[in-house]
């Protein structure tokens, strides 16, 4: 009777300490950032996203995606635990800091991302954004006595989404007058562009150059940097 009691005990502790599905419906609307109005038609997808030794990855779930609506709205329905995700599967995934929602459309550049870390589902707005083109006129000027530096165009103070694009220009010679044309940037986004030595990394030693540069959406902008 002893060995009953203790195996029924054994089975409810055992049976409680199960990791459960966790069911979430994942609600939001989908808006032109510049605009300001509802997108119809938007491609909606639920990733993980995660950092691991200094290094950032990304995956979709499969069978989360979905379309919003005529009012821009979609939902989302995900059974947490369900899923295999096929990067790191020995990774403890946190549900929610780890998810977040995206959305893509044809005309659009990209979209912002709504994480899930505040335990937030009702109100999973995403912004849609427009394109902008850049034309970057580099010059070596002889100001520093360079024979050549590495232009770099990136994401720039005040970034918060994952995926926008980035460039390095290499720049020889001491007579350098170009034109580099960057086009499907994000529009109504603020860029850094700095000048650093060739073969240095952008984010350590001596800056050349160092402004700062916000893209109307839609439009061409342009930028003189000189060296």
């Amino acid at each position: 009777m002893i060995y009953r009691v203790l195996f029924i005990v054994f089975i409810t502790i055992f049976s409680s300490c199960e990791e459960k599905n966790i069911n979430v419906i994942i609600t939001g609307v989908v808006k032109d950032e510049v605009t300001g109005e509802p997108v119809p038609g938007a491609s909606v997808g639920l990733q993980i996203y995660f950092c691991q030794d200094g290094r950032c990855y990304s995956s979709s779930i499969p069978g989360t995606g979905t379309v919003s609506d005529n009012d821009g709205s979609y939902t989302i329905s995900y059974e947490y635990n369900s899923d295999k995700p096929y990067l790191f599967k020995d990774q403890p995934f946190q549900f929610p800091s780890s998810y977040c929602t995206y959305a893509s459309k044809s005309g659009f550049v990209t979209s912002d991302n709504h994480y899930l870390g505040d335990k937030v589902y009702d109100n999973a707005d995403l912004k849609l954004y427009h394109s902008a083109q850049l034309y970057v006129h580099v010059k070596n000027e002889g100001i520093h006595n360079l024979e050549g530096a590495r232009v770099c165009i990136d994401r720039g103070i005040g970034f918060t989404f994952f995926g926008t694009p980035q460039y390095s220009l290499y720049c020889k010679g001491r007579n350098l007058d170009s034109v580099f044309i960057l086009s499907n940037l994000w529009g109504d986004f603020t860029y850094g562009c700095k000048v650093v030595s060739l073969n240095g990394p952008a984010n350590t030693g001596p800056s050349y150059f160092n402004t700062d540069i916000f893209l109307k959406p839609d439009t061409i902008n342009n930028l003189l940097i000189a060296f």
